[in-house]
């Protein structure tokens, strides 16, 4: 009789897995996002745990989780201090409150999010007959030691362990993003990281989490694509000089050159290969937020590191060459089909390349939904269009925005959309693409065009146009 052309791809997408042989451990959960749209959620509810009624959204999602704005008004901005709700973004602010002082007990936000999702769990458990969340989450930052995250802060409050940030060399002062920078080229901050940090996430999180989510992944000194004027870098009070034998003027200077810059990312690059390996040792997948591409070409345009001092830009393959012994997922903050993501390389593109070397994906895109209950929004259907052209196995989409909501990263920024209704089944095949630039992909049940160049798409379920406009590819342009 033989074996059905589904199970035979099915098998070739399991067998493109293992054969890369990405990571030491299993992804913790069956992927199930060509039977359901793998849709995955990313939220925070600032006053505390949430109701039943959000948790019911949540957990239609397949990949769940909660930023650091979660339950901020009760950790870092109980009444009368400071109002979470008012800052810009919406969160705990970037400097305390008023005579807030570590001495007196840290701010922890990490426990915050852990009632979270120890709640979350709960309730998927007891609703296993309809959710179907597998992947649960927590946040955590690996770029500065902000105030509200207490296993960070407690280096930088503790005199013997303030050497493990980054320090102007003309004034001596700390480099500021939100918190103190990590400088990780000192392996002893690597190691103050893994026992503090991760830690207390094996210690006691391991039994509600499966994945972690980790921000800035590549810190300050890796994309530096519109220095100011100043110089200033990442968001910080610290400026660096952006050609060999150059100073730059304004902040604080690092006064760093390529090469140093280089020795930086790396640094961060290894400090995730042994977060990864402490983490899969619990069963537990990080999930790092980059913005370096494989593209040299737009690695160098975004102001990555190396081309100065050793021939060639810092790109993706480097972090890839890294993790290739851990189990590990990307996670892209601007994935969407416009021209504009396709230029810094959070592209259909680059996704396709890490799905053909097993690198799971979260592609969040700010895809504006303007009206949830219309298959039609444009502000979605695109983006959608272009993940379904790169999905492959444990690829996962979400959308969040300030136009359904006060703010994309709190739980009113969410929404459940109809095309996340979509049955596509499994791909019958890569995605092509014409010369003139427009992609098309056949799944069991689906059909998918996207055109870059205008950003129209189209997506039809067992014939019908389910949103986006009809589109003619024509054949012979195939290559």
């Amino acid at each position: 009789m033989g074996v059905p052309r589904s199970s035979l791809l099915r098998l070739a997408v399991t067998v493109g897995w293992a054969a890369q042989a990405w990571g030491k451990i299993p992804m913790p959960f069956e992927y199930r996002g060509f039977d359901n749209f793998p849709a995955s959620f990313f939220g925070a509810d600032i006053h505390g745990v949430e109701a039943d009624s959000e948790m019911a959204l949540v957990a239609k999602h397949q990949v769940s989780g909660w930023g650091w704005q979660q339950g901020c008004m009760t950790s870092c901005c109980p009444p009368p201090h400071c109002n979470c709700e008012t800052s810009n973004p919406v969160g705990c602010p970037s400097v305390p409150p008023p005579g807030y002082t570590p001495a007196a007990g840290h701010v922890d936000e990490e426990e915050e999010i852990l009632k979270q999702a120890t709640a979350f769990k709960a309730y998927v458990e007891a609703h296993s007959n309809i959710a179907v969340t597998q992947g649960i989450f927590a946040y955590r930052q690996v770029t500065y030691a902000a105030w509200w995250w207490r296993k960070n802060y407690d280096a930088y409050t503790n005199p013997a362990t303030r050497k493990y940030f980054l320090r102007s060399a003309s004034t001596g002062d700390f480099c500021w993003s939100n918190g103190p920078i990590w400088d990780f080229r000192n392996a002893s901050a690597r190691q103050y990281f893994i026992n503090n940090v991760i830690s207390e996430v094996t210690r006691n999180e391991s039994s509600v989490l499966n994945l972690v989510f980790f921000d800035s992944g590549l810190g300050i000194l890796g994309e530096n694509p519109h220095p100011s004027p100043s110089g200033l870098i990442g968001g910080s009070n610290c400026s660096i000089a952006y050609q060999e034998n150059a100073t730059s003027r304004g902040g604080k200077d690092l006064n760093f050159t390529d090469a140093e810059r280089v020795e930086a990312v790396q640094a961060q690059v290894q400090l995730l290969a042994e977060v990864a390996a402490a983490l899969n040792a619990h069963s537990i997948v990080p999930m790092f937020s980059l913005a370096v591409p494989f593209d040299p070409r737009i690695a160098e345009s975004r102001g990555f590191p190396g081309k100065l001092s050793r021939g060639y830009v810092f790109t993706e393959a480097e972090v890839v060459a890294a993790l290739q012994n851990v189990t590990w997922m990307r996670y892209y903050e601007w994935f969407q089909s416009s021209g504009w993501s396709e230029s810094i390389g959070m592209s259909v593109e680059n996704v396709i390349e890490e799905v053909a070397r097993g690198i799971p994906v979260v592609g969040h895109a700010y895809g504006k939904p303007e009206n949830c209950s219309d298959p039609q929004d444009k502000g979605i259907g695109s983006a959608v269009a272009a993940f379904l052209i790169a999905q492959g196995n444990y690829t996962y989409f979400q959308t969040s925005s300030s136009v359904v909501g006060a703010d994309p990263w709190t739980d009113a920024g969410w929404c459940w959309h109809p095309l996340y209704e979509l049955k596509c089944g499994l791909p019958q095949g890569l995605a092509t693409k014409t010369a003139s630039g427009v992609w098309r992909r056949e799944f069991a049940n689906c059909s998918v065009t996207l055109d870059q160049r205008s950003n129209s798409y189209s997506i039809h379920e067992n014939g019908h146009l389910r949103s986006g406009v009809e589109q003619e590819v024509r054949p012979d342009l195939k290559h």
